[in-house]
């Protein structure tokens, strides 16, 4: 049984953090983690010493759903940052409700119209019965909204400090107009989206204040 599997089966929390422990880190003493298996984006987490920071959320439901379930039994979830407008990387916000969302001023504006392109809330469920039954009862549910767009917005740079953990969050346009890069100088990464890609290649300059220039290579610990 693979790990998506032994997620989905909502067995042994403790184990599944564990796994993503052992696949997602760069080293042992590391608290940032990236989940490289679920479809659409790859959600990532921080622990500080007063709860998580995510990067983005789960696509699918009930990935969202355990996400959350799995981490809230550690600590609370502090802050949900979304890096960029698609609807793989902000669907599952709506699971997260307890959560305060970040995101660029232009996200939030535009969330509404990213949203609706995965469909209406029946087009969805149609579209899940044959792709992921396990997350049908989810959409629609009244206990979460269709659309759960940031409440904490900034224009150019916002730092967020949790516990002993700083989150340097800069609007870096790109992609997609809201983009955003999340530097956390405690575990030396930069979580950069699809601005590293090849027909991008001064990102080096925008990381030049970060003191992180020539360092953005794809890292398992970073990888978005």
């Amino acid at each position: 049984m693979g790990a998506e599997a032994r997620w989905r089966n909502g067995k042994n929390g403790d184990n599944l953090l564990a796994q993503i422990r052992r696949r997602s880190c760069a080293g042992s003493d590391a608290n940032s983690w990236t989940e490289i298996y679920f479809a659409g984006c790859n959600p990532s987490f921080i622990e500080t010493s007063d709860g998580y920071v995510m990067i983005d959320s789960p696509q699918q439901p009930i990935d969202a759903m355990r996400w959350r379930e799995m981490l809230e039994e550690k600590a609370p979830i502090r802050y949900l940052i979304n890096h960029r407008a698609a609807c793989d990387h902000i669907s599952g916000n709506a699971y997260f409700t307890k959560t305060t969302v970040v995101g660029q001023v232009q996200l939030q504006e535009c969330f509404e119209r990213y949203l609706a392109a995965f469909g209406s809330i029946e087009e969805k469920r149609e579209r899940f019965k044959q792709t992921d039954p396990d997350s049908v009862w989810l959409v629609g549910h009244p206990d979460y909204p269709v659309s759960n767009p940031p409440s904490l917005t900034f224009e150019d740079q916002l730092t967020l400090h949790v516990g002993d953990h700083t989150f340097n969050i800069i609007h870096m346009p790109g992609h997609t107009a809201p983009q955003t890069s999340i530097h956390v100088p405690e575990e030396g990464v930069v979580f950069t989206g699809r601005q590293r890609v090849p027909q991008m290649p001064d990102l080096d300059a925008g990381m030049r204040p970060l003191g992180m220039a020539g360092r953005a290579r794809p890292d398992r610990r970073a990888r978005r």
